[in-house]
């Protein structure tokens, strides 16, 4: 064996051991992110000028002795050495490359409280229950994708194995002196997250009035005792060790977390449940329609289109977000009809149905609809996400839908039930126009972009010619500005007579006002270029 040296920063050396695999690109990787790390970590620590170019400390990739890292504490004589494995075998190597800096990062971790010990006393212990946790909380907070994936042995195991035990055992207010076992420094590790998220202190404040205990730790950043008792009334509420508490029906539950944060956790107005939605298209299917005499767009003139319908088999693809829930049961309901976890579905709502003869101005009515629906958990380590997905089955067009959620907690049924409300479109059917006329459509588009960015300064008028069926909030917000639009359309009449009262006639179409409210000449034959006669 021999050990290499891949180079030096300010205040690091790189190595690696040329016996074993992929060292050599570990510790390159390395090279290049070390000294940002240590920086931030100084920041952190609130412990800076511990390694300089007199007193470099050095990082190993080789055999760190049957673990995955290894380090032996702070030396001011440049003797401090982190050996970190080089993840042979893990493939690509990207990721490799972040298993060496995660692992530096909780290394230097224990480095930097052994740095702080001796100038401050000590706090927390690198080799304890509590130093443990911190560690392991910073490399989830710097790479925090690599500590989730399972080629690098790291994720909610940590936790977990504090939570599935049905004691979980104290160790708050105590501190394991060794760091060996994940049932300790796990619960410390959720301590930490209890500290940061539910509560609120910032990482910074929770490392630099870090005690020798974790209570110490909370006491020092809340002026009173009683960390123990909040933390774990609180997890045992919603993450109960058995349920239902009593009974003949009791049994241990086994918790499997996506992630080693379990916070925040709520029971009032500060959960949230955003809805996001999707549509995806599917193989899209066309069928026969027609020839139409029509106008693509404002101010563009009247010809002659091809049309056909097309359906494009889309599909809805609805996820909720729940945060402040600990176990979320989510209930969905389309357009006020529960969807019963999956299967068929069918549901009455309002429904637009696309006119040829009228671009943009379809039909609408009360229209039913009918899906087939699949319900999933698509939670991971970024938090918990439920997903709805409708495929639609007998496509009348394009359905106007609501969306919700009722959310409650599996095993706290004390917790009050939340939901949330979105509304969505899925296009399942519609009139689709030869090209031409979307290219004449862009094409006098162009022309009104232009002639807007020359002359007119009421920027709501754009606003108001993309909407041609306004509703009451939009009205409402004309109304603010008809006075601005008057003196705008009597200045542009001086520059431009045509478009001003082309722009005039139409706007007063979609605010359904005589132009004389606009104080504007009447133009018919404006009106009868640019409104299809029905």
């Amino acid at each position: 064996m021999t050990i290499q040296v891949q180079g030096t920063s300010a205040r690091l050396v790189y190595q690696w051991d040329d016996t074993i695999n992929g060292s050599q690109q570990r510790a390159a990787a390395l090279q290049s992110s070390c000294e940002q790390d240590l920086t931030r970590l100084e920041e952190l620590f609130d412990e800076h000028n511990g390694f300089d170019s007199g007193n470099r400390a050095t990082i190993l990739v080789g055999d760190p002795g049957g673990g995955l890292a290894s380090n032996f504490g702070y030396h001011n004589d440049g003797s401090t050495l982190i050996t970190i494995t080089a993840w042979s075998g893990v493939n690509p190597a990207a990721t490799a490359d972040t298993g060496v800096r995660l692992e530096f990062v909780a290394e230097m971790c224990e480095v930097m409280m052994s740095l702080r010990n001796s100038r401050k006393g000590a706090s927390w212990n690198p080799g304890g229950s509590n130093g443990e946790g911190l560690s392991q909380y910073l490399a989830e907070l710097f790479y925090r994708a690599g500590y989730y994936d399972s080629q690098l042995r790291h994720g909610p195991g940590r936790v977990t194995a504090w939570l599935n035990d049905p004691t979980r055992p104290d160790w708050v207010t105590r501190t394991d002196p060794e760091d060996q076992q994940a049932g300790r420094y796990g619960c410390a590790f959720l301590f930490l997250h209890f500290l940061h998220t539910q509560k609120g202190f910032a990482v910074k404040d929770i490392i630099t009035k870090g005690g020798p205990t974790l209570e110490d730790t909370y006491r020092n950043l809340t002026g009173s005792s009683g960390g123990w008792n909040e933390f774990s009334n609180l997890v045992n509420r919603f993450f109960p060790p058995f349920f239902p508490a009593t009974g003949p029906s009791r049994r241990q539950i086994t918790y499997a977390p996506k992630r080693c944060n379990l916070f925040p956790l709520f029971d009032d107005y500060r959960r949230t449940s955003p809805i996001g939605t999707e549509e995806i298209a599917g193989f899209e299917s066309s069928s026969a329609g027609g020839v139409v005499v029509i106008t693509p767009g404002l101010l563009c003139p009247k010809a002659e289109y091809s049309w056909n319908w097309v359906d494009p088999n889309s599909y809805l693809v609805c996820t909720v977000r729940p945060t402040g829930f600990g176990n979320p049961v989510v209930s969905w309901v389309i357009d006020g009809t529960d969807v019963a976890g999956g299967g068929s579905l069918t549901v009455s709502g309002p429904v637009d149905l696309d006119r040829a003869d009228l671009p943009g101005q379809p039909d609408r009515s009360v229209g039913t609809m009918t899906f087939s629906t699949s319900v999933s958990d698509v939670s991971d380590f970024t938090g918990a996400a439920l997903r709805l997905t409708l495929y639609q089955t007998n496509h009348p067009g394009t359905e106007q839908l609501t969306v919700e959620t009722r959310i409650s907690e599996q095993y706290a049924p004390d917790v009050p039930q939340f939901g949330s409300v979105s509304w969505t479109t899925l296009h399942s059917h519609g009139v689709r126009y030869e090209p031409r006329f979307y290219a004449d459509r862009d094409a006098c588009r162009k022309r009104w972009d232009d002639f807007t960015k020359k002359y007119i300064r009421v920027r709501d008028i754009n606003i108001l010619l993309t909407l041609p069926d306004p509703g009451p909030d939009e009205l409402r917000r004309a109304a603010y500005i008809i006075q601005e639009l008057q003196g705008e359309l009597r200045r542009l009449q001086d520059e431009d007579a045509e478009m001003a009262g082309k722009l005039g006639a139409e706007l007063a179409r979609i605010l359904n006002v005589p132009p004389s409210t606009l104080q504007v000449r009447e133009v018919p034959e404006v009106r009868e270029q640019n409104r299809p006669t029905e």
